[in-house]
């Protein structure tokens, strides 16, 4: 009996010690998904501005011309550089298990990104430059 009410004192010390880590970590996870969300929610806006441009080229293709292109060619490398440069923190941090889906769409867009970019320097800038291209054309549009 001498020792009873230390063990009771210790049970409730640490019953409650264990509510407030309980607490901690309830807060913790929230904190953690209220931080997945907004992430979330900042690479959704981002894609769909991806999107939006990648629509915007891929509708103006055709009108496109070497000189266009001269005109946005650094700052198009440059985006594409920097949406793999985030896409790779987003997919090497700690929250990436959380966002593994919208950031396979992120990575998908900027693929459509590089993919049009390369179709304009071929299509547009590199082919016309070239003479049996040329001729071939001339050839087709000739039937």
């Amino acid at each position: 009996m001498c020792c009873v009410e230390v063990i009771k004192d210790n049970i409730v010390a640490i019953q409650t010690e264990s509510a407030m880590n309980k607490k901690a970590m309830d807060k913790a996870i929230d904190t953690y998904l209220d931080i997945i969300l907004d992430i979330q929610k900042n690479i959704r806006s981002l894609n769909k501005s991806i999107a939006e441009l990648y629509d915007l080229i891929h509708d103006n293709f055709s009108q496109l011309t070497k000189e266009d292109y001269s005109q946005i060619a650094d700052m198009y490398k440059k985006l594409i550089r920097n949406l793999i440069g985030l896409y790779t923190t987003y997919r090497t941090s700690h929250f990436y298990s959380g966002i593994k889906t919208d950031l396979k769409n992120f990575k998908n867009g900027i693929d459509d990104l590089q993919e049009i970019g390369n179709d304009i320097r071929i299509f547009i800038v590199s082919l016309p430059q070239n003479n049996d291209y040329r001729n071939l054309v001339g050839l087709i549009n000739s039937l």
